[in-house]
């Protein structure tokens, strides 16, 4: 279920945000009014987005939003001042920050919010799919060493050493890196 966090200085702007995102189907949203609360809920808490409305109660909201990109995997939307925008902008877009103006409608902030969603839902599958593919690398290596210390053992040629260690997986159905872990545990002490 996803999870949403309003920031905001002002608990007008707390309301505000939060009513546009019920009504617009969005729930599980959670409040508060300063950058140090924020940091203390992201602690405890995964947000998919995050709505920065500048300025907050310790800061002016910048800096948070920089660092929530840069620790989180949070979608982050900052609400400043119309004249501020393209200062801001300037600052803050290279760190994945989106940057909306004050004031705002509701169909110009749930645009954005769907823009930030869609944006973050891409990054999500980009990051599973990395990490997958990390998953995949790590198992070759460790089959990779597996089969050095059966050629080294044993006196296996490599593709004896890749056939046995297939082989064992399908005869004993564990998974090729398993039977690898166990190579590694009986050679490598």
């Amino acid at each position: 279920m996803e999870r949403y966090l309003v920031v905001s200085g002002s608990k007008k702007g707390e309301y505000f945000f939060s009513q546009l995102l019920e009504e617009a189907g969005f729930h599980n949203i959670d409040t508060i009014d300063s950058a140090e609360g924020a940091k203390r809920l992201i602690n405890n808490f995964h947000y998919d987005i995050i709505i920065i409305n500048s300025p907050l109660a310790d800061e002016p909201g910048e800096k948070l939003a920089g660092t929530l990109c840069k620790t989180t995997a949070s979608g982050v939307l900052l609400v400043v001042k119309a004249e501020k925008v393209s200062e801001i902008e300037d600052r803050v877009a290279d760190e994945g920050v989106f940057v909306l103006a004050k004031p705002l409608n509701k169909p110009m902030f749930l645009a954005a919010i769907r823009f930030v969603r869609a944006s973050w839902m891409r990054i999500s599958a980009l990051r599973a799919k990395e990490e997958n593919l990390k998953k995949q690398l790590e198992d070759i290596k460790l089959i990779e060493r597996a089969k050095y210390c059966l050629i080294q053992y044993l006196g296996m040629t490599e593709p004896q050493a890749h056939r046995h260690i297939e082989k064992q997986a399908m005869d004993m159905r564990r998974s090729k890196r398993q039977i690898a872990e166990d190579i590694l545990k009986t050679y490598e002490m």
